[in-house]
């Protein structure tokens, strides 16, 4: 009777445990799905062949729904394993690793996507499979693009308004160094014309000087045609 209990026992004991696995694996695995749902970014998991054994909500939306193919068939459209890819870096050094890629949606439409991948290990620290996080960076980079562009336009404009500054600048110093020469030029004209000056009145009073001398010269010569005496007695 009493071994009947303890193997009752024993079974019951052995059971519990089972049922409490399963229904935390089973939680656990709800887990996982929300949160992998809740993510806004395209998560994946693939196996050591690039064959794709789990997709979120989210990738499944902009990709399809593609279990069991090859990821780089999906994903960016080639038959073979895409060159630089992360998920063979982090196959073969087994750390986190990241890249910039481009992928094409299941419309055909190509987006620029950030990927992170990381290695996926099982108890005894063998890589088994791999985890891949994938970002839409398309809008950031296209805002990068513009920012940039913008920011060169800017740049162009700087060398532009420097350029047109020291144009302006070497005019100016034109302007006051021909500004300086008809300052000179003037003050030599007005000495010139000082001079001129000068001369005309001397010139002007010699011409009165003549003009008396003929008039008095005249007057003697009429007063020798009359025999009169030049001067008075």
């Amino acid at each position: 009777m009493k071994n009947k209990k303890a193997k009752l026992i024993s079974k019951v004991t052995l059971k519990e445990p089972k049922e409490s696995t399963l229904k935390a694996l089973e939680k656990e695995g709800k887990l996982f799905e929300t949160v992998m749902g809740a993510i806004g970014d395209l998560v994946s998991i693939q196996d050591l062949n690039m064959r794709i054994a789990y997709q979120n909500k989210t990738l499944k939306e902009v990709m399809g729904n593609h279990y069991g193919e090859y990821c780089y068939k999906i994903y960016e459209r080639r038959d073979h394993i895409c060159e630089g890819c992360p998920m063979q870096k982090s196959f073969k050094t087994g750390q986190i690793a990241k890249a910039l890629r481009t992928g094409i949606t299941k419309e055909g439409v190509a987006r620029r996507y950030e990927v992170i991948t990381a290695p996926l290990k099982d108890r005894q620290g063998k890589i088994v499979a791999g985890i891949e996080v994938v970002r839409d960076v398309h809008e950031r980079e296209q805002a990068l693009q513009e920012m940039d562009r913008i920011a060169k336009m800017l740049v162009g404009r700087d060398f532009e308004l420097m350029r047109t500054k020291e144009k302006r600048e070497a005019e100016f110093q034109e302007l006051k160094k021909a500004e300086e020469q008809v300052r000179e030029r003037t003050k030599d004209l007005q000495n010139k014309v000082e001079q001129l000056e000068k001369m005309n009145r001397l010139m002007v009073g010699r011409e009165l000087k003549i003009i008396d001398f003929k008039k008095e010269i005249q007057t003697l010569k009429e007063k020798l045609e009359k025999h009169e005496p030049p001067f008075d007695s």
